[in-house]
């Protein structure tokens, strides 16, 4: 290939499709792997919830998540999606801290 214009617009051009392959690939492997796919799903989970208990309206008369009514739902949702969460990071951080070394923490790798 050469450069026609003799500005190297064809190096750029060729370089920003490599950045854009790589960052392809780098997206992929992010939501192709198991722990990221379930952290991502929890926290999709979690803002369901939170965005379903600021939206319905609250009654001033009953408890937010009194039996058989559509907020226990959402509690519901809003719980799992944050134990969820909390357990699927500190799996995550357990794994780093035990298979990646970790320059001058002792203990890691």
């Amino acid at each position: 290939m050469e450069d026609i214009g003799g500005n190297g617009d064809l190096r750029v051009h060729v370089n920003r499709a490599q950045r854009n392959r790589q960052r392809r690939q780098l997206f992929c492997q992010a939501f192709t792997e198991k722990g990221n796919f379930t952290l991502i799903v929890t926290v999709l989970v979690c803002l369901t919830g939170i965005i379903l208990r600021l939206v319905l309206p609250e009654h001033p008369n009953e408890k937010w998540c009194s039996a058989g009514t559509v907020e226990t739902l959402v509690c519901y949702l809003l719980s799992f999606g944050l134990f969820g969460f909390a357990g699927g990071f500190t799996n995550w951080l357990a794994i780093l801290m035990l298979f990646h070394r970790i320059p001058l923490l002792y203990g890691s790798g």
